[in-house]
């Protein structure tokens, strides 16, 4: 499992937590991100990749039965194709992720110039949101919203009534592509609490495993000083009552009377040595 768990300290971060200072109190709520180990990342960045490529043929056949040019529609999915290509080529995590997302809203600003800048087109930016939340990382995050601004501005400057197909928005496509990327980023900052409380459950799953872990590993040293312990009593035990055995007999031929205390004498200790055994089968659960 590969996490970064690095420290910035230009970023207000510090090894003990936070930096102190309204920066620091913010660093300290926001994700950390990056957090997914790599059969969870690999399982997500799959997923992606699969929606990525499936809204290639769905943008060509959107294209065609609009009755948009080829030319038009070769163009528009150069990025998403390219994004898809990158991303299963790139095996670095981060890099592979930004690629993705970057073809994932590709077919955003694809689907809104095939279909003229229809408003409607322009939920796919807030739709494929969800999907750049699964990677759990900043690159895609500021990533979509810096493109969402970008795309909209550099877009309508370049191709006309392609973005916006109100008036307003081809007159004033800086000021509306803020409004769109402000939006974008107002729809980051609800999945960003819910990727918080994601990490934070994360963290109290692995913090609950590692004490199962100890757990498991106390309660397998106890089992085994039981084992132990019931060993050794039983053995005690087994010799103890042959030891018995033997003076019993002795005392049953023994006729000199001084030689007969001696063998009860020792009787008596054999048998609190013997109960000194069960008492060790008792400290170790048995009956």
């Amino acid at each position: 499992m590969s996490v970064d768990t690095s420290v910035d300290p230009a970023a207000g971060e510090t090894e003990d937590g936070p930096a102190p200072g309204t920066a620091g109190r913010l660093w300290h709520y926001l994700p950390r991100g990056n957090t997914l180990d790599d059969r969870a990342w690999h399982r997500r960045h799959r997923l992606l990749q699969w929606t990525l490529a499936l809204h290639l043929p769905a943008l060509a056949l959107l294209g065609f039965a609009l009755g948009d040019p080829p030319l038009l529609i070769g163009a528009s999915l150069v990025g998403p194709v390219l994004g898809l290509v990158m991303g299963v080529v790139v095996t670095q995590r981060r890099l592979a992720s930004f690629f993705v997302t970057g073809g994932l809203v590709f077919c955003s600003a694809a689907l809104v110039v095939l279909t003229s800048g229809s408003i409607e087109a322009h939920f796919h930016f807030f739709i494929i949101i969800g999907f750049i939340a699964l990677y759990q990382d900043w690159v895609p995050f500021l990533w979509n919203v810096a493109f969402t601004v970008l795309s909209h501005g550099i877009g309508t400057i370049w191709l006309g009534d392609l973005i916006f197909a109100h008036p307003a928005g081809q007159a004033n496509p800086w000021l509306w592509s803020g409004i769109h990327g402000l939006g974008v980023l107002a729809a980051c900052v609800g999945m960003v609490i819910f990727w918080r409380i994601t990490e934070d459950e994360q963290a109290e799953k692995e913090a609950l495993g590692r004490q199962l872990v100890t757990a498991d590993a106390e309660i397998g040293r106890r089992r085994f000083a039981s084992d132990m312990l019931v060993n050794l009593a039983r053995r005690n035990q087994s010799m103890l009552y042959r030891q018995l055995d033997i003076i019993n007999q002795l005392e049953e031929k023994e006729q000199d009377p001084d030689a007969l205390a001696d063998l009860f004498t020792l009787d008596h200790l054999a048998t609190r040595v013997r109960r000194n055994a069960e008492s060790l089968l008792v400290l170790a659960g048995e009956q």
